[in-house]
C-alpha cells in the first residue's frame, strides 16, 4: 500500500463526507438548544485552537510567548497594565478674531444671557418691529 493515490482518495472521501453529510442529513432547523449553543461556539474554538499554540511557540522560549499572550488578552479586555501613563489633555486654542466687516451668524454677536431689543419688547426676533405691531 505505498500508492500515494490511495491516500489522496481516502483523504478526499473523508473530507467530502464531513462537508456533504451534514447538508444532506440535516434539512430542518436545529431545535435542540444545547446543540445550537455548541455549534455557535465552534468557529471561535477552532480559531483559538489554531492561534494560541502558534502564539506560545512563536518565540524560542515558550514562557515569553505565554506572557505575550497574557498581556494581549489583558489589553483586549481593557485592563490597562502596560500603559498607566495618561497624556495630559491639550488646551483648546482660542478662536481667531473675525474682521470687523464680517459678522458671525445672526444672533451670535450678543453676549449669552443678554436679551435683544425685540425680546425685551415681547416681539419675535424674526419679525420686524412694524409688522409685529400690525398683528396685535
Amino acid at each position: 500500500m505505498n500508492n500515494p493515490y490511495i491516500y489522496i482518495l481516502v483523504m478526499f472521501a473523508v473530507s467530502f463526507a464531513i462537508r456533504v453529510l451534514p447538508l444532506t442529513l440535516i434539512r430542518g432547523e436545529i431545535k435542540n438548544t444545547f446543540l445550537r449553543s455548541f455549534l455557535h461556539y465552534v468557529p471561535y474554538v477552532t480559531l483559538a485552537v489554531m492561534t494560541f499554540p502558534a502564539i506560545v511557540e512563536a518565540t524560542q522560549v515558550p514562557l515569553a510567548g505565554a506572557l505575550a499572550l497574557g498581556v494581549g488578552v489583558a489589553l483586549a479586555c481593557g485592563i490597562d497594565i502596560l500603559l498607566p501613563y495618561q497624556p495630559m489633555p491639550q488646551p483648546i486654542p482660542p478662536e481667531p478674531p473675525q474682521p470687523e466687516g464680517e459678522s458671525a451668524a445672526p444672533g451670535q454677536d450678543e453676549q449669552p444671557g443678554e436679551e435683544s431689543a425685540a425680546q425685551r419688547d415681547g416681539q419675535p426676533q424674526d419679525a420686524p418691529s412694524g409688522e409685529a405691531e400690525e398683528e396685535k
